[in-house]
């Protein structure tokens, strides 16, 4: 019994052991799983709060350009006579650089100069009185004068019953072929195929027009060179221009009939025909009327001036008559001085310092009118030009610095420039609102060439040290900013307050987290 009694004992001993040893890994391993959670390790796109700097940066690229460069034409057309530049040559301000054949600018100096000195002259005999022969002399101007007038007012009635005539003959003689009852108050167009609308104006068109020939063919039975000429003549203009505007529409309608049984091409080019013999003879009719009115007008002040000249010729060297004549002194000074202008127009100068760097003509060449001639940059220095955004534009001034780089020496060769101008108005670019700006360099440096691609960078505000965080961590909803926080083995969203956001993807943060704060990445 005692032997067996132990024996039980010690396997109980051995049974404790095991289930001692079972349960000492069973506490270790739960051990290693609470000391493994109690470590809270974050997952990998955790970003931890610190400070940091906040640098806003533009970049854009522009063109190096001369400070100034202006092209170069001639203010009027002709041959070339002589190039005195070649691409390369500095030229100074005012130097010349072509001129035109001056010829016949030449003599209208020289004859500017003469009806000066006869002037000068008329003013000196003034001045000593009238002589017998002068006052001749001023009656023969002043019969010439009247005769002149008589002759522009019959020349204006004959110009006046012609603009009728054509007009009659235009409408009634050339389009009413394409009307039934064209002389009614219904006329129809016959044309086809015409659009509706044009159609319609055109009947209205025709209406409108018997009724202005009826009531203009009243009115010149009594028209005379003792009539209003002024007043008949601007009716005939108005009257004009209504015919005028009726054939257009006519060649309109013509012009886009096509061939059918009714109208074969023979026809319808015979109706082109008629429709532009009526608008050459309206353009006429209005070209003649013109040229005699103002032929008119011009004999009129003509002879308002003869007689005052004769007036004060009879009446003797008043002190009028001199300054009358002074005046005509002056106006001949004038005369002279546009045709030496005109002279000037010949000659193409530089206005400004600087080197040729185009030449477009040759000589013996004929230049037209705006044709370039030369180009030519100025030696003062360089600039860049570059259109800026309008979401870029209202964070920079004039006087913003920047700092840049050219393709042509890499970037490790940096160069220093200012903003001197911004353009109040847009310009387009592809669909997009910008404004050319321009930037001066802070310092002259051959290297720099024009033409050359710079690359602009401008800093525009700096904080350092301050709490930041990627902005893409940053959530807005509902006008507000929120971040996930990692606290308590979950993400908490929290509200924040943001700053300025830097160039490099990072914002400052004013409210809402602390360094070390664990937030959350996308």
């Amino acid at each position: 019994m005692p032997m067996m009694f132990s024996l039980k004992k010690l396997m109980l001993t051995k049974k404790n052991r095991l289930f001692l040893l079972a349960v000492a890994a069973g506490l270790l391993v739960l051990s290693g799983i609470i000391f493994a959670k109690s470590r809270n390790q974050p997952p990998l796109n955790i970003y931890t709060v610190g400070f940091g700097n906040i640098n806003q940066e533009l970049s854009f690229t522009g063109k190096v350009k001369p400070a100034e460069e202006v092209e170069l034409s001639f203010e009027k057309g002709g041959r070339i006579e002589a190039v005195l530049a070649s691409v390369g040559k500095k030229v100074g301000a005012g130097e010349t650089l072509a001129r035109l054949d001056s010829s016949v600018a030449f003599a209208e100096v020289e004859k500017a100069e003469a009806n000066l000195k006869t002037e000068e002259v008329k003013l000196e005999e003034l001045k000593r009185g009238s002589r017998p022969e002068e006052i001749r002399i001023a009656e023969a101007k002043l019969d010439s004068a009247k005769i002149n007038v008589d002759e522009a007012k019959k020349s204006l009635v004959d110009k006046i019953n012609d603009a009728y005539t054509k007009s009659d003959d235009s409408v009634r003689g050339k389009t009413d072929q394409f009307f039934t009852d064209p002389r009614t108050q219904t006329p129809r167009l016959n044309l086809f195929p015409v659009e509706s609308q044009l159609k319609s104006d055109l009947e209205y068109f025709r209406q409108v027009i018997e009724n202005m020939l009826k009531s203009w063919s009243s009115s010149l039975t009594i028209l005379n060179d003792g009539s209003d000429l002024i007043s008949y003549s601007n009716k005939a203009k108005e009257n004009l221009n209504t015919v005028k505007s009726f054939l257009d529409k006519a060649a309109l309608a013509v012009n886009s009939m096509t061939t059918n049984s009714n109208f074969p091409q023979t026809t319808i080019d015979s109706y082109k025909a008629d429709v532009s013999s009526a608008r050459t003879n309206i353009n006429t009719a209005i070209t003649n009327l013109s040229t005699a009115d103002e032929k008119f007008t011009t004999s009129q002040s003509s002879l308002f001036l003869a007689e005052r000249e004769y007036e004060l010729i009879k009446a003797g060297s008043s002190q009028e008559a001199i300054q009358v004549q002074e005046a005509r002194v002056l106006q001949a000074k004038a005369g002279l001085s546009s045709a030496r202008a005109e002279f000037e127009k010949t000659v193409l100068r530089s206005p400004i310092p600087g080197i040729v760097t185009k030449k477009n003509i040759s000589p013996g060449e004929i230049s037209s009118l705006g044709q370039a001639a030369f180009s030519v940059i100025s030696d003062s220095g360089l600039e860049i030009e570059a259109n800026i955004t309008e979401i870029d534009i209202a964070k920079i001034k004039v006087g913003t610095k920047a700092e840049i780089t050219l393709d042509a020496y890499g970037q490790d060769e940096k160069f220093f420039v200012m903003v001197s101008q911004i353009e109040p108005a847009e310009t387009v670019v592809e669909g997009v609102s910008t404004y050319k700006t321009k930037f001066i360099f802070e310092q002259k440096d051959e290297r720099i060439k024009s033409g050359m691609t710079a690359n602009i960078e401008i800093s525009l505000e700096l904080k350092n040290n301050v709490l930041v965080v990627p902005q893409k961590a940053v959530i807005s909803r509902d006008s507000s900013k929120f971040v996930m926080v990692f606290d308590s083995r979950k993400g908490v969203e929290r509200q924040v307050k943001t700053g300025l956001r830097s160039s490099d993807g990072f914002v400052e943060i004013l409210e809402g987290l602390e360094t070390g704060d664990q937030v959350v990445l996308p």
